[in-house]
């Protein structure tokens, strides 16, 4: 007995669609395409666990071999990762897939893909029906197959960020030694994300300094023999800190009821100073601020942050390597 009637024996349905929004996917390993299959057994027939679980997705090489999706370049993830959204075109779910009855089954893949900008890739589907047979797509009966387009990731560069910093929380504190001057407080707050509003930070990683670890902290002590403002002793201390896109975060004035917290899709940097009158010492440490920053389909970039003006300013640049 053949395949061919093996397989039409077994199986009424057995088809793959692509079912996300579009048959593209930027080709960063992120981004998923959509693959359903559909399969449906003949009356009297049923497809066991066995079955159901040998179900993949394959290529066909030069050979006619099938080869399952499972390297880098290309891979089939049986979960979704509801971090990034579908390519940005539109597109509605096959009628082929609509149609089907209640006897059918199906499965889902997500394929990323981190093949060269503008690759098709024909896409089969292959289940064992048992040891000794193996049906595929790409013959007869159940020919069927889609068809994935790797997009080249976005290129990185300064224009796609921006980094907007809050009018200071400015106030005054009693001091810890009861000296006759309060403590002064200035605490800034910025927030780093893409210029275009539509698009949003869904991960951040740090690759130098870790989240909410300061990258730049300063201490000064000034003395002075004669002063006529019944303190001999000026002193400061500043640090800058850089908190990943939805880490917990809240500043507020205690004069006031200005208050700032983390922003979604941000990165948040806290820049802290603080201003007493008592002995000190001087110091000055900077630590490298290098983050991966990926979007919402996918796309990573590498920025690092600098600090300048002994922790009044801080500034970014997108490095050439992609994230």
């Amino acid at each position: 007995m053949s395949s061919t009637v093996k397989a039409n024996q077994w199986l009424r349905r057995f088809q793959l669609d692509i079912t996300s929004n579009s048959r593209r996917v930027y080709a960063n390993g992120r981004q998923q395409v959509e693959i359903t299959v559909t399969l449906e057994p003949r009356n009297g027939q049923t497809i066991s666990r066995e079955s159901l679980d040998s179900l993949a997705l394959v290529q066909i090489d030069d050979e006619g071999i099938p080869r399952v999706l499972d390297q880098p370049d290309l891979y089939a993830h049986t979960q979704r990762d509801e971090r990034f959204i579908y390519h940005n075109a539109t597109g509605s779910a096959p009628s082929a897939l609509l149609a089907s009855s209640s006897k059918s089954i199906h499965r889902r893949f997500y394929v990323t893909s981190k093949r060269p900008g503008g690759t098709l890739s024909p896409i089969y589907a292959a289940i064992w029906m048992d040891e000794d047979h193996l049906f595929v797509t790409n013959a007869e009966p159940f020919k069927s197959s889609v068809v994935i387009e790797s997009i080249a990731p976005a290129l990185g560069h300064k224009e796609l960020f921006r980094l907007s910093v809050e009018s200071p929380l400015k106030y005054k504190l009693p001091s810890d030694n009861l000296n006759y001057w309060d403590d002064e407080f200035e605490e800034s707050v910025g927030y780093f994300g893409f210029a275009d509003p539509r698009t949003m930070v869904v991960q951040s990683e740090a690759l130098a300094t870790p989240s909410s670890h300061p990258i730049y902290e300063m201490n000064a002590w000034d003395h002075a023999l004669i002063s006529f403002q019944l303190t001999n002793d000026y002193s400061q201390h500043r640090k800058v800190t850089v908190y990943e896109a939805g880490q917990p975060f809240t500043v507020k004035s205690p004069e006031s009821d200005r208050v700032h917290h983390q922003r979604p899709g941000h990165l948040l940097i806290h820049m802290y100073a603080k201003r007493f009158y008592n002995r000190h010492y001087s110091s000055s440490q900077t630590k490298r601020s290098i983050w991966k920053v990926i979007d919402q389909h996918g796309n990573g970039y590498e920025v690092e942050f600098f600090v300048a003006e002994a922790g009044k300013h801080v500034s970014f640049k997108v490095n050439a390597s992609q994230a």
